[in-house]
């Protein structure tokens, strides 16, 4: 992944308006698909060292509650569970739009942060 890849999944992964950050059936749902999808390799904590698929020795998964991570903005968070990154797969076809929305506004309380919606590039200056 290029850096022109990145400030295109800024600007082209917008979140729901109607989608609440607080609302409780929001973060259940998303703790639920967290917790289905996520937990095996981040374990139930976002910290990872516990996860299953830790535990068979695979090193290299991060830990989800670090400030690294906690800083990406949630475009970016969004690119990475769709699109995959690194050893992670893309979960693009196994988890919808809404779902994956859902989970990082669950992943966002694990961190403790809100987080930030997107970090769109500048808009080009106009020519005189």
């Amino acid at each position: 992944m290029g850096p022109g890849d990145i400030d295109a999944a800024e600007t082209a992964n917008i979140e729901p308006a109607d989608l609440p950050k607080n609302s409780e059936f929001v973060l259940a749902r998303g703790q639920n698909r967290f917790n289905t999808f996520c937990s095996p390799c981040h374990y139930f904590n976002g910290e990872s060292e516990k996860s299953a698929v830790s535990q068979k020795g695979w090193a290299g998964i991060p830990n989800l509650t670090r400030p690294e991570t906690a800083a990406l903005s949630n475009a970016r968070i969004f690119h990475i569970i769709s699109a995959g990154q690194n050893l992670m797969p893309s979960y693009a076809d196994k988890i919808d739009v809404i779902d994956r929305w859902a989970i990082i506004r669950y992943l966002r309380t694990l961190q403790g942060v809100e987080g930030i919606a997107s970090n769109p590039t500048a808009a080009p200056a106009a020519q005189n």
